[in-house]
């Protein structure tokens, strides 16, 4: 079996409380206050800032040229494709870039960048994707189970687009494309090792949890 599989099976109990979660159900049913939506695109947006540095560190670490230059196509992606919905809600915000970029990261934020980027430091690029993947990998989970299970509602909410954007084929590809570098660098390590890094994934995958908690707006 493929290691990400099993890391994403270790934590399949969050991601199905992902899709129960109200900030979901409420995003799908396209009831979502103004006011949530905001505080998500703003602080997701300050996030995927966060995100794409933890890429930048595993391009530091690189071993080889290949690794750089997948490293290098993530930030690419994250910096300009992820971008292109936030923006448009943005400026339906009246909120330009320079705004948004000088505002603070939420505490459940700062302390889920804070963690990737500890995990980026003191690891390798194994650490660095298990660090990373709950995100990318989530998402898709998200998009794809919310069309599969919803595929009326989510054609007519009002935030069709951003359900899309991690629903669609092309994002899918991308992430099993990812999944399977990542296995590359699984292989050849040990058990102990591999125990460690379903950790990490699972730890992140609480900290995504706590994200659609402050963007909804309550704590648990």
């Amino acid at each position: 079996m493929s290691f990400v599989k099993e890391m994403i099976d270790y934590s399949m109990d969050l991601w199905e409380g992902y899709l129960a979660h109200p900030f979901l159900q409420e995003l799908k049913d396209g009831t979502l206050t103004e006011e949530k939506i905001k505080r998500y695109i703003i602080q997701d947006s300050l996030y995927l800032r966060e995100y794409a540095r933890v890429f930048a560190v595993g391009i530091l670490k690189a071993p080889t040229i290949r690794d750089m230059s997948h490293l290098s196509r993530l930030i690419s992606g994250t910096v300009q494709g992820e971008y292109v919905t936030r923006d448009k809600y943005l400026n339906r915000f009246g909120i330009s870039p320079q705004e948004w970029e000088q505002m603070e990261l939420l505490p459940d934020n700062r302390a889920y960048v804070d963690y990737m980027m500890q995990e980026a430091e003191k690891g390798g690029l194994p650490e660095i994707f298990a660090a990373v993947l709950p995100c990318m990998l989530s998402y898709c989970f998200i998009g794809r189970e919310l069309t599969r299970r919803y595929p009326e509602q989510v054609k007519v909410t009002q935030y069709a687009d951003l359900i899309d954007d991690y629903g669609n084929d092309g994002y899918y590809e991308t992430c099993v494309a990812d999944a399977e570098y990542a296995d590359t660098l699984y292989a050849p390590l040990a058990e102990e090792h591999k125990a460690r890094l379903k950790e990490i994934f699972r730890t992140a995958s609480i900290y995504e949890m706590k994200f659609w908690d402050m963007s909804y707006g309550e704590e648990r």
